[in-house]
């Protein structure tokens, strides 16, 4: 296996689970209710793992633009 689909790999499953941890304070406010000390932490928690994520789709951009995106482009009719 080699590092770029490792990479790949991991970024896709921070961004699931940076996606599934946002929702939880979405479901909390519409409620009604006011964000509790938890809710907080939850929230800062849940914006620094789609951060990550982010942070992972960069690192790996420059490897995935001179590989996986040129073979796609020569293979496209």
């Amino acid at each position: 296996m080699n590092i770029l689909r490792l990479r790949q790999g991991l970024h896709g499953s921070l961004g699931l689970l940076a996606a599934a941890a946002l929702l939880h304070p979405v479901l909390a406010l519409g409620r009604g209710q006011p964000l509790s000390r938890r809710g907080r932490w939850s929230l800062a928690l849940s914006a620094g793992l789609a951060l990550l994520a982010f942070g992972t789709g960069v690192l790996i951009y420059g490897d995935y633009r001179a590989s996986v995106k040129r073979v796609l482009l020569a293979e496209a009719p």
